[in-house]
């Protein structure tokens, strides 16, 4: 292994964990796998998404790149970066098979004891994600707050936590 490669110089978390998922820091069975696999888990906490998903639907779309049905990440594709983030919480939203969603239904069509994890970490890690955002957005209302503009303002500061906290728990 070398520790000089790019996935140890670079801040950029998906260009490490990129590096982990195709068990370029330690392969398996080796004495340094235990090193892949602890810089998977801690490169992915950023974007909070459990490194097991991450790992099996990267090497799903390397398997069935382009494929309609198949590949994983077919429905994320986008001409520019607004469109990107505008995709991004799209394809997260209930009824749409894209992202996340697209994710999940592979898991379960793979049907594999390390799919079942995968799903099981995914959906523990998002209701706690959800959990933490649903905890910081309190009420929302001030004790001292008593005018018209003050409560409408808090109630509107709730209605959009709640919504960004909902659209993000998608399961």
């Amino acid at each position: 292994m070398q520790l000089d490669s790019p996935a140890f110089r670079t801040p950029e978390p998906s260009l490490t964990s990129h590096e982990a998922m195709h068990s370029n820091l330690g392969r398996p069975g080796s004495k340094t796998r235990w090193i892949n696999e602890w810089v998977g888990q801690v490169s992915t906490i950023p974007i909070v998404f459990p490194f097991s998903m991450a790992r099996l639907m990267h090497l799903e779309h390397h398997y069935h790149c382009n494929d309609p049905e198949k590949d994983p990440d077919y429905n994320d594709e986008a001409p520019n970066a607004l469109m990107a983030w505008y995709k991004t919480w799209y394809n997260r939203q209930p009824g749409v098979d894209g992202s996340i969603h697209a994710y999940k239904r592979v898991l379960k069509e793979m049907g594999t004891p390390e799919a079942d994890r995968s799903l099981k970490e995914t959906m523990w890690l998002q209701l706690g994600e959800t959990i933490a955002f649903r905890s910081m957005t309190g009420d929302g209302v001030a004790p001292d707050d008593a005018s018209p503009v003050g409560r409408m303002t808090s109630r509107t500061n709730r209605i959009s936590s709640g919504s960004i906290a909902y659209s993000r728990l998608t399961w």
